[in-house]
């Protein structure tokens, strides 16, 4: 959601196996936080927003920026911004590369922690929704309102299984292209 561009996220992004080119690490493009967030296409693998290699190769060529391979051990930790451009590609070795993807995000920023998935609709104010509406935020630890924490698998597998397919208004970026 574009009103959380300026909300500070911090990404760590742990290997659990060594992290490279051939399996598919992460690339990051070296971007100014001032230039704002890069234009992604919609409807990519898995659902997921997609900034193309076609478009970051584009970029890369217009101004000089080469993206990078962030080629990683098994427990590193490479920390991004919410606004760092970052990709993985085609993994083309015969084992999965798995990874843990933590997000520490500002306290301001909204959530959609204890809301109903229902109160996503079509007239609803946008800055008003999460960040990501269709991931289910949740509250690891919380001093003041313990309560409020996921503590078992169990529990947040039903908050994942709630918010599945939550629409939500987007930002008007163009579908990724159909091969």
């Amino acid at each position: 959601m574009a009103h959380c561009d300026e909300t500070l996220v911090v990404t760590a992004w742990v290997p659990l196996v060594d992290a490279r080119v051939e399996n598919g690490c992460l690339w990051v493009l070296p971007w100014e936080f001032s230039e704002g967030i890069m234009p992604h296409k919609t409807g990519g693998k898995a659902g997921y927003l997609e900034i193309t290699p076609q478009d970051l190769s584009d970029f890369a060529l217009a101004d000089g920026r080469r993206p990078v391979p962030m080629e990683l051990d098994a427990g590193d930790v490479l920390l991004l911004h919410n606004l760092s451009p970052h990709a993985s590609f085609t993994n083309t070795t015969n084992k999965t590369r798995w990874s843990l993807d933590l997000r520490y995000s500002d306290h301001d920023a909204p959530s959609n922690v204890g809301e109903d998935p229902e109160s996503y609709t079509p007239e609803r104010e946008p800055v008003t929704m999460a960040c990501f509406p269709p991931e289910a935020d949740f509250v690891v630890r919380d001093t003041r309102h313990p309560e409020r924490e996921v503590r078992t698998p169990e529990e947040f597998q039903a908050i994942r299984s709630r918010w599945r397919g939550v629409q939500h208004p987007g930002r008007g970026w163009e579908p990724m292209p159909k091969l």
